[in-house]
């Protein structure tokens, strides 16, 4: 694991691939450090964005000690999107 500040509202932790980033966001949306607006996954990495003033050293310890979440992330089942194809330039 890799942390690097973004700003002083923002921390990257940078993780070795897609199954260790889901393992801990799935930690951190479950019990976010002091501090933590948003969490952000990417395909490496998560970005943390952070309440103005927050204490950016505290937060990247408090990432550094959770323990990722060993559960398999929900798909979020199915979504449907009702579409209706119509229009004058159809024809």
């Amino acid at each position: 694991m890799r942390t690097m500040r973004c700003a002083d509202s923002g921390l990257l932790v940078e993780l070795d691939g897609l199954r260790e980033v889901q393992a801990l966001y799935g930690a951190l949306t479950r019990a976010a450090p002091e501090g933590v607006l948003d969490v952000v996954p990417a395909a490496r990495t998560l970005l943390l964005h952070l309440e103005a003033g927050a204490d950016i050293a505290e937060v990247e310890r408090a990432v550094r000690e959770t323990r990722p979440a060993d559960s398999q992330p929900d798909d979020g089942g199915l979504l449907r999107v009702p579409v209706v194809y119509d229009g004058e330039d159809l024809a």
